[in-house]
């Protein structure tokens, strides 16, 4: 009996245990399961100098933002189009600008041409009258002589000639006169030297102390001829107006008549302009002045 009995507790003990082992493998088993799907989900470790430093788990790359990147491109465009669009409006505006500054030029160096050579037709009769002066037989001579040497500086000085006509002939060549002609010719040499606004006082200054002078017609046109130059036209107009007006028979008339219609022209009145063009040509068909006012054009 008790053999039997030993028997069967050994046959229990080794029954449970079997199942213990048997439980123990499927435990097992799924630990290990386990383990395998955690470490894939989880970031890995690697040990670095005695510690623990987690690994950088790699990212996943970012999908760019479509609808973000073409509005920006759209923005550049419109951009680039703006800038074309400026930059040609900038070459309209230099090239009306360089055309412009040609005109000016053009201008200018006709104005310095026509006062260079006015200045040289005043310089030859200057020379011509200073010659009819130093010779003998005029300071002695007649009142009629005396009108006839006037009248190589410039034709108005018949009136004052006549004047004199009935003093003696001694009196004739005044220091008045030469004083005169040398205040003119000081005056007159800050336009041959281009000092226009010395010239201008020195002119001004002639035709205040001489009012009645032989030369103040002289006078008023290079005032005109200066002033245009400046340019300040108003008081152009009004000097070539004078010599007009008030010296009908100088020799200087058919000039200040064509340089009157140029100032009228460059006032912006072309009317007045063509009529002093067309009285020029009327009045003085032969003279270099009617040529100039033929080949004139005016600016309308």
């Amino acid at each position: 009996k008790y053999s039997k009995h030993r028997k069967g507790l050994l046959t229990k003990s080794f029954f449970v245990s079997l199942c213990f082992a048997l439980s123990a493998s499927v435990s097992a088993k799924t630990l290990i399961f386990q383990s395998k799907d955690n470490s894939a989900s989880e970031p890995v470790y690697e040990q670095e100098s005695g510690s623990q430093v987690q690994a950088s788990t790699p990212s996943a790359p970012v999908a760019p933002a479509v609808g973000q990147t073409s509005n920006i491109n759209s923005e550049l465009f419109f951009i680039v189009e703006e800038l074309k669009q400026e930059v040609m409006s900038l070459r309209g505006v230099v090239e009306e600008q360089a055309f412009e500054i040609r005109q000016l030029k053009r201008q200018s160096l006709d104005r310095y041409k026509d006062l260079d050579s006015r200045l040289q037709e005043m310089a030859k009769a200057r020379a011509e009258s200073v010659s009819v002066v130093q010779k003998p037989e005029l300071v002695t001579a007649s009142p009629n002589i005396s009108s006839v040497q006037g009248a190589a500086v410039v034709p108005v000085v018949v009136q004052a000639d006549v004047k004199s006509a009935a003093a003696p002939a001694e009196s004739a060549p005044s220091v008045d006169q030469d004083q005169q002609k040398l205040d003119y010719q000081n005056a007159y040499a800050y336009v041959t030297k281009k000092d226009f606004p010395a010239a201008v006082d020195a002119l001004h200054a002639f035709v205040e102390k001489y009012p009645d002078g032989d030369l103040t017609g002289n006078a008023f046109y290079w005032l005109g001829e200066v002033y245009l130059v400046l340019p300040q036209l108003e008081q152009a107009k009004q000097a070539f107006s004078i010599v007009v007006k008030t010296f009908p028979g100088h020799r200087k008339l058919s000039d200040a008549t064509y340089k009157l219609g140029v100032t009228y022209d460059r006032l912006q009145q072309p009317a007045e302009a063509e009529r002093y063009l067309k009285m020029v040509q009327e009045k003085f068909p032969n003279s270099t002045a009617a040529k100039l006012a033929k080949s004139y054009t005016i600016s309308r």
